[in-house]
């Protein structure tokens, strides 16, 4: 397991303590004033992640653009914390984990 994972993982559970308990297509946001706002959706268990999707939203003519969006896992028994996407108007990246 890398510094990494393990570090996003720390991040991620600070900001959503509960994340574990949180029902599959949960939705919220978070907003701070200043910054655009960021939407959260949960995504179905797979294995033992939890993953979710997080969405900034920008509008171009009058349609809501996703810019970027971002898929997550995390591993609460591994307290791991890993990005499987990452899509915006230019580039769609997809990981590999080994």
């Amino acid at each position: 397991m890398s510094y990494v994972s393990k570090q996003i993982y720390r991040k991620i559970h600070d900001l959503i303590p509960n994340l574990q308990n949180l029902e599959p297509y949960t939705k919220f946001d978070f907003k701070q004033k200043g910054f655009p706002d960021v939407h959260l959706v949960m995504l179905e268990p797979f294995n033992d992640d939890i993953n979710f999707i997080l969405t900034r939203f920008k509008n171009e003519g009058r349609q809501l653009i996703a810019d970027p969006s971002i898929e997550i896992a995390v591993n609460p028994i591994k307290k791991t914390a890993n990005v499987l996407t990452y899509k915006d108007t230019h580039y769609f990246h997809e990981t590999v984990l080994s």
